[in-house]
């Protein structure tokens, strides 16, 4: 083991600390850094994945005060199923009405190849267009 210490994901450290194993091997593992680089956000005691999410969760929230947009949620799950087979999830940054119909927002710094195929099911499946808030445009149109 490195000095440095083991590098596990989150989920997997706060698992084994709730099964009280080891202290002296648990004081050693730090959890690994983000592979986006990404820093976790809290805002309203909902824990978003980047500065971004929750910075656009907050514009979210004003546009529903000024009744632009209804019924805003966040992290909400789409079963991605082919044939009556469950291939997998998309978890959705936000949905929100907005003059009736529904918008599903997705916060990407990075477009990933699985994210690709994500959003290329959705509409396939569901005929819903995910609306990409990039990091890069986002922050010039504030």
């Amino acid at each position: 083991m490195s000095k440095r210490g083991l590098k596990l994901n989150n989920a997997l450290v706060k698992q084994l600390r709730k099964q009280g194993l080891n202290q002296e091997l648990l004081a050693q593992i730090k959890p690994a850094g983000s592979k986006m680089r990404n820093r976790h956000t809290v805002v309203d005691n909902i824990t978003f994945d980047s500065r971004l999410e929750a910075a656009r969760y907050q514009d979210l929230k004003v546009l529903q005060q000024a009744g632009r947009i209804s019924e805003l949620k966040y992290h909400v799950v789409f079963h991605l199923v082919v044939n009556g087979i469950q291939i997998g999830n998309y978890e959705a940054d936000f949905t929100y009405r907005e003059a009736g119909g529904l918008v599903i927002e997705d916060c990407k710094g990075q477009r990933t190849p699985l994210y690709v195929i994500k959003k290329n099911l959705m509409k396939a499946l569901y005929g819903i267009e995910i609306v990409e808030i990039v990091a890069s445009r986002w922050r010039r149109n504030r």
